[in-house]
């Protein structure tokens, strides 16, 4: 058994100096210059999901995650204030009308050297259950416009063009504009909203104005104008290995179709193909999910201009028995092909083989050496090795093996070619290593090549509502991980 309270670091916790006290979600990935760069959400508002008050941390580490830098927060609402209260655990204090990101997925150009950061964004007091269908986006003029609607409308009798003018829809232009951080402004001045904040009045949770005035954002509850009560997928990158980061870009009119409700990240990490017809392609991994989630289907978005423009790619079809694909990660293969590993309710780890670069997918299967926990299954890591083990190419899997949620287990799946079309490569799960024992906690995690050569895993330690510092970092040989 692994003892990771003598060996974890936390490279996101309660005295960092962001004022959070509740993490969850990792991402993370090694770039090519040899930072390791990390993300989670920053959940000020409790470890619930959306509808919450969550933002994107990140923070990066330049000796293969022995020490990390001071987190920052590249996606940050101020809608509701960064509150450091410790909450109930009942999770009763809950900021449900704050705007939130959350489900950060990394991914780096390495021809560039682009970072990319791609998160779901919802608007205030809307999260996945909530959303809407559609894109939040309409054709107008041969270009692509966010819909806006006046508060307390249900009519969108307003769209922003794209050099941020507002305008009726018989394209007359207002006074309002959007900036860069799809702030208003009026006559170019910019505009405000007071922030609030939630607070424990005896039995109850009342939301107060804490009288800060703060830019106002069309994704607020509060804003004059507001979005379409949709998800929505944002990009930010980086140039300079995630110190600074670009404005925030929606993908959602490339990539998201007027029929889907939810389409969102992995999370985790994306992957940029280094061989075969596709070579340089950036993928992301995203799912789409039907209304009372009774579907998940994992699908891939995908660029083959470094980024400039995205496409949706496909996803795997699968029957009854699997019932669902939905969180997945993604690895090349030698030849420059794709496997996905996905999140299932089967008390398995489902996958399926891409040979055209992520933009279809053969039928999906369900992986008998890969025990995930059952009920709702869980997030997965996959992580594609640069280098052999036993003289063949390999593979890394990352799962809670126990229910609920525990017996967190690093699988190594050594490749060889099958002859099969729709499954090219075999791979024989030949080594598994305990990172949590039967009885501790492990939820989602992600994994990354450190620059020391060995494998570092980014993991949630705990799977029950409020818990403090329980974000773990750690790192293994490869003697260590295929010791027997």
């Amino acid at each position: 058994m692994n003892d990771y309270k003598q060996k974890a670091v936390m490279p996101f916790h309660c005295k960092d100096g962001l004022g959070c006290n509740y993490y969850r979600i990792p991402a993370m990935i090694t770039t090519q210059q040899g930072v390791t760069i990390a993300a989670m959400d920053a959940r000020f508002g409790g470890t619930h999901d959306s509808p919450n008050k969550l933002d994107t941390a990140l923070c990066t580490s330049s000796d293969s995650g022995k020490t990390w830098s001071k987190p920052i927060l590249p996606f940050h609402f101020r809608d509701y204030e960064d509150a450091s209260a410790v909450l109930k655990p009942n999770g009763a204090l809950c900021t449900k009308k704050s705007a939130s990101t959350i489900d950060p997925c990394l991914l780096e150009d390495v021809q560039t050297g682009r970072i990319f950061l791609l998160v779901d964004l919802f608007p205030g007091g809307f999260g996945s259950p909530q959303a809407k269908t559609g894109t939040g986006y309409a054709e107008i003029d041969g270009k692509q416009c966010l819909l806006l609607r006046k508060k307390g409308s249900r009519e969108f009798q307003y769209f922003v063009r794209p050099d941020g003018a507002v305008c009726t829809m018989d394209r007359r232009q207002t006074p309002y504009s959007l900036n860069d951080e799809y702030e208003l402004l009026e006559n170019g001045n910019p505009l405000t909203v007071c922030q609030r904040r939630v607070q424990y009045v005896g039995p109850f949770v009342l939301s107060k104005k804490t009288g800060v005035q703060v830019p106002m954002n069309v994704f607020y509850a509060d804003a004059l104008f507001c979005v379409a009560l949709t998800s929505y997928l944002f990009l930010r990158y980086s140039d300079d290995q995630g110190k600074t980061w670009s404005k925030p870009v929606s993908i959602n009119p490339m990539v998201k179709e007027q029929r889907m409700r939810v389409l969102v990240t992995g999370p985790g990490c994306g992957i940029q193909l280094k061989g075969g017809a596709h070579a340089g392609r950036l993928i992301f991994p995203v799912y789409n999910v039907t209304r009372g989630f009774r579907t998940q289907e994992c699908m891939t978005i995908y660029s083959d201009d470094h980024g400039g423009t995205w496409t949706l790619g496909g996803g795997p079809r699968f029957d009854a028995s699997i019932g669902m694909m939905s969180e997945s990660q993604l690895v090349e293969l030698p030849d420059g092909s794709v496997q996905v590993f996905a999140r299932t309710k089967a008390g398995q780890i489902a996958t399926a083989h891409s040979a055209d670069g992520s933009e279809t997918f053969g039928e999906g299967e369900l992986v008998p050496e890969l025990p995930l926990t059952g009920g709702a299954g869980c997030q997965v890591s996959a992580l594609g090795y640069d280098g052999l083990i036993d003289g063949r190419p390999a593979v890394f899997v990352s799962a809670p093996a126990g229910s609920p949620r525990k017996n967190g287990m690093i699988h190594i799946g050594l490749i060889a070619q099958s002859g099969n079309e729709d499954m090219p490569y075999t791979f024989d799960w030949k080594y598994r290593f305990e990172v949590t024992d039967r009885d501790t906690w492990f939820a989602y995690s992600c994994l990354t090549q450190l620059p020391n050569g060995e494998i570092g895993i980014l993991y949630e330690q705990a799977n029950t509502p409020q818990t403090i510092d329980t974000t773990c970092f750690q790192s293994f040989s490869l003697d260590t991980l295929t010791r027997k």
